[in-house]
């Protein structure tokens, strides 16, 4: 019995071992499926970022951004949030009752829609009614999301939501099919990896057998786009998981040229009416009202913005008004008065948003100067054309004498940015200007981006020339500033109030809360509202040949503003900065290959300074751009690059700037000779380098603007050189 006993005791202990063994094993089993898993999700993140990184393009959010946010308490209505009994000017309650009825009406057509609907909504309206900044609020306010995801629910699915906003000054990627299609497919996956990889699932790859992407070499094509937005539309896996809703703003900046407004218009709405995505698919769009586009949507889910929008302009036109101090000391006793005044402003506006912008400010500069009376006021509004184009055409007529030349030769300088020249005296043969037109509006990677707005800083030193008896540009040579950034924000605000009074409101700059806290790279000039260059391109060539400037005249300014910009302080150059400064020179070089260059042009001149600059801001910021020296390393081996100078070439009595064909670099004590006529390829695997910017951009993916001869000292008669190659 002993014996048996001390058996069965051994056997339990050996059955416990046993199991013991088999816990740790599923223990370890554990351990290697989690490892799994987490591996699997490293990779997914990895492919996931290589995707997003070579779809964003360098202007993704660029639009979007410098829409302005929606004044508080306007377009609430279109979600049913506004109370029609209550009316922001209480003598103004006459004007509630139609307004509030058809209000209503549209409330409900697209709180439905929203909910429920398909097709397309359509949101038409004037120049100048506020459509964009409709389009920015509905497609990042949390109500439409949350109708939308009713709608999703509904037929037990998820929400896909994305946006796009066209700009017809902006780059290819703002204003093409193209960027559409690339632009909605990037918002949609930019926070879902299930997505990016139902969409491109080449370029995920197998992950049990195929190579995972390098974050810098993956490169999407026109075809892989045009792909996988077609595969948006027919994957079943997607259309059994998703419903989607696609924002699209300003479809009347398309510039046209891979087919018509029309039948983009109706290729949009094909989108939403094949009968297998009829469920799957809808899309709410803006646009000016213009016939191509209009007949291409249903009446039935249409609005007017500019028949919608009184009450909105009422409330903006009283937040405003009774902001001010000295209109208040006005209304008093004159009540009646100042309701007529404000009754007026909203009847002439004709639901045109920019215009009652312009009119207040208008107004806000003849109370700060001292008028003293409400029908002072009703005399100006009353005298103020009722049509936008008309109204900006008293404005620039209305700028002082003693401010013409230099207001009107900003406002030039601006439309410059975009590439909008006063002649085609320069101009290249056809096909040649065709690429360098490609070039200044196509931009791809990191150090290429689209930077067309001018710095308040570099426009205040242009100011200051103008003040100096209207000094030639081909006498500006700005001065090495370096100041602290306190200092170069104060500078930019002084500059900014100067835009501001010179050009009558026309050009937008950084008030006093902005000039403070907003990041350097964002103090900058630019047009109060898309219509404005618009209204400009069509006058300033006229207005130019008057003032006697011409467009070699532009360009030399910018580049003598970018110039003092670069001069300013060490804060635009550090760190993350940098690259923001690297772009704007980038755009500024592309913008002056887009015209031969008269032999007595300024532009080699400050072309010559703008290296010496680039260098001394080299020699200023190196340690913001690599760490601190180790014991055995100096400057000089830590980077030596070289390039030929992008230089000067006769062509008749014309000068161009011309590209260099070799370069050399040093970096880390290893030395290298690339021939930039031998680029590679595309399907080199090289990131299918097709230009000098990218073939440079593959060597050096740091912010830095300047390559240089030597850090420590320049040799006699050596170019200090720049690599952003023309």
């Amino acid at each position: 019995m002993y014996k048996h006993g001390l058996q069965q005791s051994k056997i339990v202990e050996t059955l416990g071992v046993v199991q013991s063994d088999l816990d740790s094993q599923k223990d370890l089993l554990a351990s290697i499926q989690r490892a799994t898993q987490v591996f699997e999700e490293a990779q997914d993140s990895i492919r996931h970022t290589a995707i997003l990184r070579a779809l964003k393009s360098s202007t993704a959010e660029q639009r979007e951004e410098e829409i302005r946010e929606h004044h508080p308490k306007t377009f609430d209505w279109i979600l049913g949030r506004h109370d029609p009994n209550e009316t922001p000017w209480a003598t103004h309650r006459n004007l509630l009752p139609v307004r509030s009825t058809r209000e209503l009406s549209t409330r409900a057509d697209f709180v439905q829609w929203l909910k429920a609907g398909s097709g397309v909504y359509h949101i038409a309206g004037k120049p100048g009614s506020g459509k964009s900044t409709l389009m920015k609020f509905l497609a990042s306010e949390p109500g439409v999301r949350d109708y939308l995801d009713d709608w999703a629910q509904s037929g037990g699915k998820q929400l896909i939501l994305s946006k796009f906003f066209f700009w017809k000054y902006g780059s290819d990627d703002q204003k093409s099919v193209r960027g559409l299609l690339r632009g909605l497919l990037y918002d949609m996956s930019k926070d879902n990896p299930h997505i990016a990889k139902a969409l491109f699932p080449k370029l995920w790859g197998d992950s049990k057998h195929g190579r995972l992407p390098a974050v810098n070499e993956l490169t999407i094509k026109g075809s892989d786009i045009k792909a996988a937005f077609e595969r948006l539309r027919t994957n079943q896996d997607l259309r059994q998981q998703f419903r989607v809703c696609l924002f699209i703003d300003g479809v009347d900046e398309f510039d046209g040229k891979e087919m018509s407004h029309s039948r983009l218009a109706r290729e949009i709405r094909s989108w939403t009416e094949d009968p297998d995505t009829t469920s799957f698919i809808k899309v709410c769009l803006s646009s000016r009202e213009e016939h191509p586009i209009m007949s291409a949507f249903p009446a039935c889910q249409r609005i007017h913005l500019q028949d919608l929008t009184s009450i909105d302009i009422l409330a903006m036109v009283q937040s405003t008004l009774k902001a001010n101090e000295t209109f208040l000391d006005l209304q008093k006793g004159h009540e009646q008065a100042a309701d007529t005044l404000v009754s007026s402003i909203v009847r002439d506006a004709e639901g045109v948003f920019l215009w009652v912008v312009l009119l207040l400010k208008l107004l806000e500069d003849e109370l700060a100067s001292g008028i003293s009376s409400i029908a002072s006021l009703q005399n100006i509004v009353g005298s103020t054309p009722s049509e936008l184009e008309e109204f900006l055409g008293q404005i620039l007529g209305s700028i002082h004498n003693h401010h013409k030349y230099g207001a009107h030769f900003v406002l030039a300088m601006a439309l410059r940015m975009v590439g909008v020249h006063l002649s085609e005296d320069g101009s290249f043969a056809k096909a040649e200007q065709a690429t360098y037109e490609k070039k200044f509006k196509y931009t791809t990677g990191l150090l290429a981006c689209w930077k067309p707005f001018l710095p308040a800083f570099g426009i205040g030193m242009a100011l200051g020339e103008f003040e100096r008896n209207n000094a030639k540009v081909s006498d500006w040579s700005p001065t090495n500033q370096w100041m602290s950034e306190e200092e170069y924000r104060s500078e930019a605000l002084k500059a900014a109030v100067k835009v501001k009074a010179w050009c009558r409101g026309l050009l937008d700059a950084p008030d006093e809360k902005s000039a403070t806290n907003a990041d350097l790279e964002d103090l900058n000039v630019w047009f109060a509202h898309r219509s404005i260059p618009d209204f400009l391109a069509s006058v300033m060539p006229e207005q130019a040949r008057k003032l006697g400037f011409a467009d070699d005249e532009i360009g030399s300014a910018i580049l003598a503003v970018t110039l003092a910009q670069v001069m300013s302080t060490e804060a635009i150059h550090a760190d993350e900065r940098g690259a923001h400064q690297a772009a704007r020179c980038g755009h500024v070089l592309r913008l002056l290959r887009l015209r031969q260059i008269p032999k007595s042009s300024p532009i080699p001149r400050l072309l010559d300074e703008l290296d010496i600059a680039l260098f001394e801001v080299y020699r200023r910021c190196i340690d913001h751009w690599w760490p601190p020296l180790g014991e055995d390393e100096d400057k000089q081996s830590r980077v030596n690059l070289e390039l030929p100078v992008p230089s000067i070439a006769i062509r008749g009595d014309q000068q161009i700037l011309t590209l260099p064909s070799r370069w050399s670099w040093q970096f880390g004590g290893e030395d290298g000779r690339v021939d930039a006529s031998l680029a590679p390829k595309p399907g080199d695997g090289v990131n299918d380098v097709t230009d000098d910017d990218d073939l440079i951009e593959n060597f050096f993916g740091h912010p830095t603007v300047l390559v240089h001869v030597s850090v420590n000292q320049v040799p006699a008669g050596c170019k200090l050189l720049i690599f952003f190659v023309l």
